[in-house]
């Protein structure tokens, strides 16, 4: 079955609704059961379900998941790219503080790589640790793929990073 979270995550993120209004049905996402889910990814309404509208969804579900779950693989990757995004960019904001106060040019130098190899290192573990979710979607491989090559990438300039002065 796929991940109804990430499906409505996915659906939430493509409504064109105002920010509030997002963020509502995110908080109604999180605390959601997985019957309130199944509503609200087939149907779009928000509420309690009964048995017999329960199993109406489930029969509905197993029709469309490969495509909520293939849809959701692009959802996996983005939300994987945002967080590690939002590490890498910690440490930028950690170097200007810590290098900042160095006295020379060299050891500012130094300092920064420092940051910026970390900054590197911590991206990668992220995606890595993201790219388990692929297993949640229609097509795994595919998903994985994504996530191979932009670490691919990562570990190319790194490795420039790494052989810099």
């Amino acid at each position: 079955m796929i991940n109804l979270k990430i499906v409505s995550l996915a659906l939430i993120d493509e409504a064109s609704l105002s920010n509030g209004s997002k963020i509502q049905l995110l908080r109604f996402v999180r605390g959601a059961s997985d019957s309130q889910l199944k509503l609200f990814v087939v149907e779009g309404k928000v509420g309690n379900v009964t048995e017999e509208q329960e199993r109406e969804l489930d029969l509905i579900l197993q029709e469309v998941a490969p495509i909520a779950a293939y849809y959701a693989s692009g959802v996996v990757f983005s939300m994987a790219t945002a967080l590690a995004g939002k590490v890498f960019n910690r440490y930028f904001g950690e170097a200007a503080k810590q290098c900042a106060q160095k006295p020379t040019g060299k050891e500012k130098r130094l300092c920064k790589k420092r940051f910026m190899l970390r900054a590197y290192s911590e991206k990668i573990a992220v995606l890595r640790r993201e790219a388990s979710k692929c297993n949640q979607t229609a097509k795994p491989e595919k998903c994985q793929e994504r996530f191979i090559r932009m670490i691919k990438n990562l570990d190319q300039q790194l490795i420039k990073l790494r052989t810099k002065d």
